[in-house]
């Protein structure tokens, strides 16, 4: 339907469960991820990234987003800050 097929290529697995039978090492033109999570750090996001592009990116490949901005602003919550502390 886009003009894509045999273009683009999703592999529906978790990374450490892709063999080089299906993606070999250094193949891979472009890695798409979503780091939306905690901070940019939550759930090994940005590792996970990292071991991919070790694993599968071909020089010059690239990794999108490729760009993140992590903005703080400092604000008080009382109750917030006695939740967070009781977990």
């Amino acid at each position: 339907a886009n003009g894509l097929v045999g273009t683009v290529e999703v592999v529906p697995k978790h990374m450490e469960d892709i063999t080089e039978d299906e993606i070999p090492k250094g193949s891979v033109d472009i890695i798409v991820s979503e780091l939306f999570s905690h901070f940019l750090v939550g759930e090994l996001g940005l590792q996970a990234v990292t071991h991919a592009k070790r694993r599968f990116l071909r020089p010059g490949g690239l990794i999108l987003p490729a760009l993140a901005q992590l903005r703080l602003s400092p604000f008080e919550d009382k109750a917030l800050g006695a939740e967070l502390r009781a977990r």
